[in-house]
């Protein structure tokens, strides 16, 4: 029988003694999500803490393998620029944003380079491409 994909990240974080941690700051409404109601959370990987939403459709806390597939998936923005963000997830001009769109989605693409940062300072580069392949069907 196969582990989970859950069962296998958590299995891979306590075997390279890296620790996962939550604290739920309640529900809050997240303007960069259309004005959603979101579940807030505090979550700490290793010695580095991350803001983390939730929608309030999930079920369940969060869990070290649905955390790791979305940073993991957000520091592959880094080295974006807003065209690039453009193209990926919109097919928009930069054109035609209006300055705050704009300075909205340069601020996304840097908060990418912060958490690259911190996953880079966690893991090797060895051990992302390990979760990289263990989350590769989440």
């Amino acid at each position: 029988m196969s582990l989970s994909i859950e069962t296998q990240v958590a299995k891979y974080l306590k075997r390279l003694n890296i620790s996962f941690d939550l604290i739920h700051n309640g529900i809050e409404v997240k303007e960069s999500w259309g004005n959603q109601k979101v579940n807030s959370y505090k979550i700490f990987i290793g010695k580095f803490s991350y803001d983390f939403y939730q929608g309030l459709g999930c079920k369940g806390d969060p869990t070290p393998a649905s955390v790791l597939y979305c940073l993991l998936s957000d520091i592959r923005l880094k080295d974006y620029s807003v065209q690039d963000y453009l193209d990926e997830f919109t097919g928009q001009d930069q054109g035609d944003l209006t300055l705050n769109e704009f300075a909205d989605i340069e601020y996304l693409i840097g908060s990418c380079e912060d958490t690259a940062f911190k996953i880079e300072e966690t893991f090797t580069d060895r051990q992302v491409e390990t979760l990289d392949r263990l989350l590769q069907d989440y």
